[in-house]
């Protein structure tokens, strides 16, 4: 019978020694020690000394899309069930298609071998876990989270890790009162529930420090961003909490507003950008903003 791995909530600390090597710009390595798909819980640990976690199949994607590459096979978050392993890199046409994750053939995995060991792709955390306790109200949740700066999870937030493959199927408080969710493996739930304290649940957190969050929906104005970003007690963030955010393993690749009115940012290498438009070396920002964008928002 195998057994669930317990997971908790820590904040990315990348630059761990022996976790990602100093000057590798990518936020993702492969582990040294090896572990079979029944050792999927010693891969965990081994990645949550770095503060990370084994990375989703979407986690690997989005490493491509930023030209990671690496031709060797390791344990993803899901070898366990599937019995499969993974690498980054481009599929050879040899291979079938149904091995390649993603229509762009960007991600090929391969069945396992019985008792075969392998090293483990580790990625940064995708943020939320669940409280161990339950609670009967959105008060006793809200003030339940560990960690410096970890709160209930904002929408938004729960919705980007469900698209890095994050999943517990489980109901649970988050930022809003009376209301709850669900993080299904291919969706998210909410539900509204007028009894909602009858029934104990857990709390759904998230860290907030060295992170943002980006909205779903566009703004016309400076001033609408503003505003949804203060709905949820944050900020429209400057380029530095960006940057930081960017350091400790948090992408985003969609141009959107920030703090500074009249221009937009993306928080991945500037590749085409320079001088002026490009802070520190990995954060672009142009005055070119379309006329509609998400927000940035920063604790």
């Amino acid at each position: 019978m195998k057994t669930a791995c317990v997971l908790v909530l820590l904040l990315p600390a990348i630059l761990v020694q022996g976790c990602v090597p100093e000057g590798n710009k990518w936020d993702i390595f492969l582990t040294e020690d090896t572990f079979s798909a029944d050792d999927s819980c010693k891969a965990e640990e081994r990645c949550r000394e770095c503060g990370m976690q084994v990375c989703t199949l979407p986690q690997m994607k989005l490493a491509f899309e930023f030209e990671y590459r690496n031709l060797a096979f390791g344990l993803y978050r899901g070898s366990e069930s599937d019995n499969r392993k993974a690498r980054v890199s481009s599929c050879d046409y040899d291979f079938p298609s149904q091995e390649c994750f993603y229509e762009g053939r960007e991600i090929l995995t391969v069945p396992l071998s019985d008792g075969e060991e392998v090293a483990a792709y580790c990625c940064p955390s995708t943020g939320p876990s669940l409280t161990v306790s339950k609670f009967h109200s959105h008060a006793e949740a809200k003030e339940s989270c560990p960690g410096t700066g970890a709160r209930l999870c904002p929408l938004v937030l729960l919705a980007y890790a469900n698209n890095l493959g994050y999943a517990t199927a489980e109901w649970g408080w988050y930022a809003s009162p009376n209301l709850f969710a669900n993080v299904e493996e291919d969706e998210l739930v909410v539900c509204y529930d007028p009894q909602a304290g009858q029934t104990a649940r857990a709390g759904y957190c998230c860290p907030m420090v060295n992170s943002f969050v980006l909205s779903e929906d566009e703004y016309a104005t400076h001033g609408e961003a503003q505003a949804f970003c203060a709905s949820m007690r944050l900020h429209l963030c400057s380029l530095a909490e960006l940057k930081s955010a960017r350091d400790h393993g948090f992408w985003g690749p969609s141009w959107g507003r920030y703090e500074v009115e009249g221009r937009d940012v993306k928080v991945s290498d500037c590749k085409y950008w320079s001088g002026p438009e490009c802070y520190e070396g990995v954060i672009a920002n142009t005055p070119r903003p379309r006329h509609t964008l998400p927000a940035y928002c920063c604790p």
